[in-house]
This record gives C-alpha cells, sequence and structure tokens, in this order.
C-alpha cells in the first residue's frame, strides 16, 4: 500500500515534514526541546506529518486527505497536519 505516493498524486505540492521515526531520533527531539508522544505512531510507520502547499488551507488539506484516506485520523498541530493511518 502506497499511502505517502497516493497522497502526493491527490495533492500535489504537499510537504512531508515527518515520516517513520527511530526511538533514536524521538529522543533527540526531546533533547532539542519537542515534546513527542512517547507512543508516537512515528514510531510505526503508521503517521505523517504534512503541511498543505501554497494556497490551500489545513482544512482543504484535511478535507483531501480524508478522500484519499478515508480512515485516517487527523490532527491539526497549528504549522501542520499530523494524520494517522490505520
Amino acid at each position: 500500500r502506497d499511502v505517502l505516493g497516493a497522497l502526493q498524486r491527490a495533492i500535489p505540492g504537499v510537504s512531508i515534514t515527518s515520516g517513520y521515526r527511530t526511538p533514536e531520533y524521538q529522543a533527540d527531539m526531546r533533547r532539542r526541546g519537542y515534546t513527542p508522544a512517547q507512543n508516537s505512531a512515528h514510531l510505526t510507520g503508521s503517521a505523517l506529518d504534512l503541511v498543505p502547499p501554497r494556497g490551500m488551507s489545513m482544512r482543504q488539506l484535511m478535507l483531501r486527505v480524508q478522500r484519499v484516506e478515508p480512515q485516517a485520523q487527523m490532527h491539526e498541530e497549528g504549522d501542520h497536519l499530523h494524520v494517522t493511518f490505520p
């Protein structure tokens, strides 16, 4: 299943700012002052952080993601959209 490719085809210009993270990278994020969840879906490769392309609102991005992946869970995080895939 190519979730990333499907999103990139459906939403030209979308930016992926984070995908799979190792436990070491997650720990490094904490050292740098970020607060990733202890049980982050990024650790299993089932989450992506997305930034909409220029001219697209976060709400529009959410609607496009929902069309491609209806079962996805989304959380707007201010500067990005955190999406977890089943």
